[in-house]
């Protein structure tokens, strides 16, 4: 996998590629001093004349806020001590598994301050845990801030019936739903998957007991994984329990989630 420090320098270079002219710094001292949801400064390596791509300068970076939750909006601000012609910064936002889950060119204006809005949600942003955001000003050039995120304890519980018709036959498939409403239940024998369609007013959780005669999925006589897609995405579910007659499956999904696909499997 490339580093997030290479994925960022490509990004200048392929801008710098592109741009005409020079920037001249003169010596500058060097010092650091970030941390925690503060405001982040760099200062860079002291230097004689650079080309554009290596100049020198100052980064001031921070967020609106430490915490934020699904559905968020993080507002990022800062600005750079010199202003390096028309180089855009590059922004990364990582979560805790080094993963890059946002990425964003800013510009910076005549008084050498940039800012971005970034949205929260969607299948990238399945982990709690310290996010990173990152920027890049050239190839020597970055500074970091970090934040908090959380995910809202988010339950429901079997309280609703959907009739599930397979050929001349009748399943009632007991679920609960928040934030949302099932319009529909259908069962496709050829994939053996059961698609679930949804209005979902934001984010929230699927919870669906499962009749094994109608959908499973087996392995060697054990019980195996279902496969669950949300838009078509695959995303993880929690296995609430399981008995001879049926299996509950728990799922979250997004705001504006349409469609939830369980695939299962025939024994083997």
């Amino acid at each position: 996998m490339i580093s997030v420090d290479k994925i960022a320098i490509i990004w200048s270079v392929v801008i710098v590629a592109i741009a005409v002219g020079f920037a001249t710094v003169g010596n500058m001292s060097s010092e650091t001093n970030q941390g925690d949801n503060t405001p982040a400064f760099v200062y860079p390596n002291a230097g004689a004349k650079q080309t554009m791509e290596t100049a020198a300068t100052s980064i001031f970076l921070q967020t609106d806020r430490k915490t934020y939750s699904n559905n968020d909006q993080i507002q990022v601000s800062g600005s750079v001590g010199k202003k390096i012609l028309d180089l855009p910064i590059t922004l990364l936002v990582i979560d805790p598994n080094e993963d890059i889950v946002s990425i964003a060119q800013l510009n910076v204006d005549d008084k050498r301050n940039f800012s971005e809005t970034i949205n929260i949600g969607g299948p990238l942003w399945k982990q709690e845990g310290k996010y990173a955001i990152k920027v890049h000003y050239g190839e020597k050039n970055t500074a970091k801030t970090t934040f908090d995120f959380v995910l809202p304890a988010v339950t429901s519980e079997l309280s609703d019936v959907f009739n599930v018709y397979v050929e001349d036959r009748v399943f009632s498939v007991e679920y609960g739903i928040t934030n949302s409403n099932i319009k529909n239940m259908a069962m496709i024998s050829d994939c053996l998957c059961l698609v679930v369609t949804i209005d979902s007013q934001d984010r929230g959780v699927l919870t669906v007991d499962l009749p094994r005669n109608m959908i499973d999925a087996i392995s060697q006589g054990d019980d195996d994984i279902f496969f669950v897609l949300m838009d078509g995405i695959e995303i993880p579910y929690e296995e609430i329990s399981a008995n001879s007659q049926s299996r509950t499956i728990q799922i979250q999904f997004d705001k504006g989630t349409s469609e939830l696909e369980i695939i299962g499997s025939n024994p083997t």
